[in-house]
């Protein structure tokens, strides 16, 4: 009886299929090579450097040159940004219609031309028209390298690659101030310009050797008459709110930081360092340390813990820079803060990325992007005022308890919002 028993379940046994073992997980697609997205990284780099190397130095230059009172400095300052702001959606029409190539190469040769005329203008009047000019060539170069930069990417690794390419402008914010205030002592400000010129003017060969990713372009057809959805996309509207408020909360941190040095009494015992650049540096370091994990996580897990962890960080460095008085709590502070922006930017960016197809990339990094330029003008201003009627500590205060803001509206709404828009993964050559 056992011995038929065990024969008859030798039997079937051979007759049912056996499992087979899962097969391996592809391998995640490479990032690093080709090399486009490196060499993009690097244009991004070169450019960001050369702008931001003359935002310490334009004020010294118009106040030595031109006697420029600081209101006069801070129109030049503004200005830039203003024009940029203005022609985001432009260029984001023209990056999705005419062709990224065309549209970034120009931009980006226009904004390198443009450098040396600094050393060349000593009125106010021309200086206010050249920042003016040279802000609309920013808002194209800017616009476009996040846009290539989104299309090289695979969308299996997109909020990391953002992530590293995000870090090419944090390191240039943190180390072109400092450049430019060191070079200035070394040599004139015409020099500095040229040396400035020349930086960005071997990033357009570099932007030359990219292999631009082939997109089809919006018919021109339908672009003949302006409409709402070519200079913004509705659906990355919701989205880029929280990148709006985040930039208020920036505009009034970055804007004030070396005068809270003064009103605290926080010093460095370094002199070139007392200006504030020590805070960009702990802020860049914290940016540059969290951007690639949390653009690993946010490929694979989503945006929910990501930006959960960068608002409660970043509300978190805020009140602890306005509670410090001594400059190893001002140095953690700004490290924490550095943090949680380099949380909640690139997370944000890769989810508007991912909503869109690849033809409207443009239009949608147009719309962050206007969204992150209104965001620092405003928060300027209004978090200025702040400042002014009560004290910078007290609006830092503020600005920690504003973060609270984007954090329910995203679990609140946004979540869901960027779940039904997400867009499947397209291939492109």
């Amino acid at each position: 009886m056992f011995v038929t028993q065990f024969l008859l379940i030798l039997y079937f046994s051979n007759k049912i299929p056996m499992a087979q073992p899962m097969p391996p997980s592809p391998p995640p697609p490479p990032l690093w090579t080709p090399l486009d997205f490196v060499l993009m990284t690097l244009v991004n780099l070169f450019i960001s450097a050369g702008s931001f190397m003359l935002i310490p130095v334009l004020p010294l230059y118009a106040r030595a040159v031109m006697g420029a009172s600081e209101a006069q400095i801070g129109y030049i300052i503004g200005i830039y940004t203003l024009s940029a702001l203005l022609l985001r959606p432009i260029a984001g029409i023209l990056l999705d219609t005419v062709g990224r190539r065309p549209t970034y190469l120009v931009g980006l040769l226009c904004f390198a031309l443009l450098l040396p005329f600094y050393a060349w203008t000593t009125a106010l009047a021309p200086l206010f028209a050249l920042r003016f000019a040279h802000g609309l060539t920013w808002g194209v170069v800017t616009t476009g390298g996040n846009t290539i930069a989104s299309d090289i990417v695979p969308m299996a690794r997109r909020g990391e690659g953002i992530g590293y390419f995000g870090m090419s402008f944090t390191i240039a914010m943190a180390l072109g101030p400092v450049l430019g205030l060191v070079l200035i002592q070394k040599m004139d400000y015409s020099l500095l310009f040229y040396i400035s010129a020349a930086t960005v003017g071997c990033t357009f060969l570099l932007a030359n050797m990219v292999r631009y990713p082939q997109i089809a372009p919006v018919s021109r057809q339908n672009t003949r008459r302006l409409r709402a959805d070519m200079i913004i996309d509705r659906r990355v509207v919701p989205t880029s709110l929280i990148a709006l408020v985040c930039s208020a909360v920036y505009g009034g941190l970055i804007s004030f930081i070396t005068l809270f040095m003064e009103e605290t009494g926080i010093q460095t015992g370094y002199p070139l360092l007392d200006s504030g650049a020590v805070f960009f540096m702990a802020y860049a370091l914290g940016l540059t340390i969290v951007r690639p994990f949390a653009g690993r996580q946010m490929d694979k897990k989503g945006p929910a813990g990501v930006l959960g962890f960068g608002f409660l960080t970043l509300m978190l460095g805020l009140f602890g820079l306005a509670s410090v008085s001594e400059i190893i709590g001002f140095l953690m502070a700004s490290f924490v803060c550095g943090t949680g922006m380099g949380v909640i930017l690139p997370t944000v960016i890769t989810m508007v990325v991912n909503m869109v197809e690849p033809s409207r990339r443009g239009v949608a990094n147009s719309t962050f992007f206007s969204a992150v330029d209104i965001g620092v003008g405003l928060g300027t201003i209004l978090l200025g005022m702040v400042a002014e009627a009560f004290s910078i500590t007290t609006m830092y205060y503020l600005c920690s308890a504003l973060i609270a803001l984007p954090l329910v509206y995203f679990f609140a709404f946004v979540q869901q919002d960027y779940q039904r828009k997400k867009q499947p993964e397209v291939l492109l050559h």
